[in-house]
């Protein structure tokens, strides 16, 4: 764990990961939103277009984890540091290895797509990302359900900006 957190601190440093207000509303979003791509995905898939149907299931995983980043008040520079940040998790025990699977399966598959020409995908293996994203969903609502409370310096920091906010405002009238 000691290794993953140096290198968390370095992506930090390097400025790939930036540290937002943590927002509950903003992750339960993103997860809404990975539903609706993976529906998309679903019906695009069930009329031959499996192009955009692996283009939907990216965006469905992507939104799926972003779910966890920005509940925690990370965002990220490219995508794939994604995947970095949920090792954590993972190491933690508090994520199951298998998300870290799934998600690097999709991964692999977009960054193919994104810089070869023609790629194709057979239906079996679009098909099998559909699969491996409703249980990658599935896991990270279970994980955030689990993990829900900030910890305790993130949310006395927030109080203390908005306290500061409202002297601020109040200093103003």
């Amino acid at each position: 764990m000691v290794i993953n957190l140096d290198k968390i601190d370095d992506l930090y440093y390097q400025g790939h990961l930036k540290k937002v207000e943590p927002s509950p509303l903003k992750s339960a979003l993103s997860l809404k939103e990975a539903k609706i791509w993976l529906k998309e995905a679903e019906l695009t898939y069930d009329h031959g277009y499996y192009r955009s149907t692996r283009i939907s299931v990216y965006f469905a995983f992507l939104h799926a984890t972003r779910a966890v980043s920005l509940r925690d008040g990370v965002l990220e520079t490219e995508s794939h540091y994604l995947l970095d940040y949920l090792e954590k998790y993972i190491d933690e025990g508090t994520l199951k290895s298998e998300c870290m699977v799934m998600l690097n399966y999709m991964f692999d598959i977009h960054y193919q797509d994104q810089h070869h020409f023609q790629c194709t995908r057979n239906p079996q293996e679009i098909l099998q990302a559909i699969r491996y994203c409703h249980v990658f969903i599935k896991n990270i609502k279970v994980f955030l359900d689990k993990t829900n409370r900030l910890p305790k310096a993130v949310i006395k920091n927030a109080l203390r900006e908005k306290e500061l906010e409202r002297s601020e405002s109040i200093n103003k009238h």
